[in-house]
């Protein structure tokens, strides 16, 4: 099968649920694309697959095609699951709830992130302008690096030891020396959105030979800059993507006190065991909770927990889609 309609299998999950929730009557004939059994599938159903999908008007028809079958194989599962008594499952039955609280609470979140006004063109050239980093000076940058998947616990007794280090050959044998095995990675190229936004305006000061220390959660990279290119941006060409980004800043921003202002007017009471104060798991033990690889910290939760995504994140795949 074309390799663009791999992707049906987590779409139709949510035809699935929408299956579910369906009335039992059946629809108009001219509506109907196939029958299993006594159970009808309809053009709807195609139609809310395709609309969430990525496929070119030319591949409508073969798209179409190919997510009926799907939907058909689905219901042939479906029936099988209610004869079963599947849907009587204790653990079915939580697995559809969750599923549905999942499905109401998105449904929420879009609601309130629609009532966000767009950027105004006033606020997208603000933003041109105070990020010169990002576009007028833009650069595309080859390093050597050394990636860490966390910051290693014991990183507060030797980072300042890292800040004298003059070349990354210093910086990974300081790391082996503390217990932590690296591997560097040669040319690596990274442009300037790809670097996080408060440490970008000193990265572009480097030079070559230079070796910059950043967090770019949940990584921590050592790079040493070995060229840097200068590619700019025009605002006519940033000005989508920079939209986007303030768009996205402005729904988290708003989320986060609507969300704030939700729980605050609810009554919410914490019962049973939740009603006790939190334990400090590393007093009851004498260590340190550790849910990371030895000596590894363990990854702060991300945005998208919450629903949203990080603005410099979205900046980031935004801009990278411009050539350079």
């Amino acid at each position: 099968m074309n390799a663009a309609y791999r992707p049906f299998g987590l779409i139709l999950m949510a035809a699935l649920l929408a299956a579910c929730g369906s009335k039992e009557g059946s629809v108009p004939a001219t509506q109907v694309a196939a029958k299993v059994n006594d159970k009808e599938i309809s053009i709807h159903q195609i139609n809310y697959v395709l609309q969430r999908t990525q496929v070119r008007p030319e591949q409508a028809d073969q798209a179409r095609r190919a997510i009926l079958d799907r939907l058909v194989e689905q219901e042939v599962l479906v029936q099988q699951a209610m004869s079963s008594k599947l849907d009587r499952d204790p653990q079915v039955l939580q697995r559809l709830d969750a599923a549905r609280r999942e499905v109401l609470a998105r449904a929420a979140v879009e609601q309130i992130a629609s009532q966000i006004p767009k950027p105004t063109d006033a606020e997208i050239a603000a933003f041109f302008k105070e990020r010169p980093e990002l576009f007028q000076q833009r650069k595309v940058f080859k390093t050597n690096e050394i990636v860490l998947p966390g910051r290693p616990s014991n990183w507060n007794e030797f980072s300042k030891q890292l800040e004298s280090v003059k070349t990354l050959n210093e910086a990974a044998s300081l790391l082996r020396s503390k217990g932590i095995d690296v591997a560097v990675a040669s040319n690596v190229t990274r442009a300037s959105e790809s670097i996080p936004l408060d440490v970008l305006p000193k990265y572009t000061n480097l030079k070559a030979g230079e070796v910059a220390i950043y967090a770019s959660p949940p990584q921590l990279v050592i790079a040493e800059i070995i060229s840097a290119k200068e590619a700019p941006v025009e605002e006519k060409q940033a000005g989508p993507v920079i939209e986007q980004f303030l768009m996205n800043r402005k729904r988290g921003e708003y989320l986060q006190g609507e969300v704030k202002r939700l729980r605050e007017t609810a009554k919410v009471a914490l019962l049973g065991d939740f009603n006790a104060p939190a334990k400090d798991a590393a007093k009851d033990t004498g260590k340190q909770p550790s849910a990371a690889p030895a000596g590894q910290e363990a990854a702060k939760p991300s945005d998208a927990a919450s629903g949203t995504a990080s603005p410099e994140v979205d900046l980031a795949k935004g801009v990278l889609g411009i050539k350079k």
